[in-house]
């Protein structure tokens, strides 16, 4: 139950499955049945530490990346811009239009 206060839907839902679970071998004395839901009991466990894990990198990701992505696609902006400019001073086209003479001949 202390891994699922971290789950993302709760500790209530986990605990209503875990109980459900427990109910469904509450009588069986078959140790094969026995070892199969203990088994069963600690892949859901790791499953849910995963999905928490999971949960909580994408929170963190969101968070930190977001800004990030933004700087890059401003800074990428300013250096299209830039480039333009480069392209539309006079020295640069006459660079291009010397540059596409020579490849016609």
């Amino acid at each position: 139950m202390w891994t699922a206060r971290a789950y993302p839907g709760g500790i209530d839902v986990v605990r209503t499955k875990a109980k459900a679970a427990f109910r469904e071998v509450d009588g069986t004395s078959d140790a094969a049945a026995l070892r199969r839901a203990l088994a069963r009991g600690e892949y859901m466990l790791r499953e849910m530490q995963a999905l928490i894990s999971l949960h909580k990198y994408r929170a963190l990701k969101k968070r930190y990346y977001i800004d990030l992505d933004e700087d890059v696609r401003s800074r990428m902006r300013e250096l299209e811009s830039q480039a333009v400019a480069i392209d539309s001073t006079p020295e640069s086209a006459s660079r291009t239009s010397n540059n596409n003479t020579a490849s016609q001949q």
